[in-house]
């Protein structure tokens, strides 16, 4: 298919040969001619214009509608963003309270252990300590 445009309304003349054709083959050929009238073209060039214009008119209302939307969306994020912050901060504080708790109560059981096993020392000590001294007492009286 071969498609040739002119502005001037005459006589052409066009030679085309197809390469695949043969007298045993023959090929059927197509060919378009379009005659470009100046009118007619500037009047589809306006109407172009016009509804390019009209397009970018709608596409501008469209745009500042997704712009509003877009900023109460942005508010909301920017709202969601500061509360998530500060959650994460207040776990971390929690966080940090129960290292210190934990680390309290470890220290608290190491105490409750050691604790009694030295007064169980210092009960044994003292008691060997006074028993000594009263059979020394009974034995100096000889009572």
């Amino acid at each position: 298919a071969m498609r040739y445009t002119t502005r001037d309304d005459c006589r052409v003349r066009i030679c085309a040969r197809a390469v695949t054709a043969s007298p045993r083959a023959p090929k059927r050929m197509y060919l378009y001619v379009d005659l470009i009238d100046d009118e007619k073209e500037a009047q589809k060039e306006a109407e172009k214009k016009r509804a390019s214009q009209d397009e970018i008119t709608k596409q501008k209302k469209e745009n500042s509608a997704i712009q509003r939307n877009l900023n109460s969306v942005e508010g909301q994020m920017r709202s969601m963003i500061q509360k998530a912050d500060s959650i994460l901060k207040t776990a971390d504080y929690a966080k940090e309270q129960e290292m210190a708790f934990h680390d309290q109560t470890v220290a608290l059981t190491r105490s409750s252990i050691w604790w009694p096993v030295v007064q169980l020392i210092v009960l044994l000590v003292m008691g060997f300590t006074q028993a000594n001294h009263i059979v020394k007492f009974f034995k100096r009286h000889h009572i």
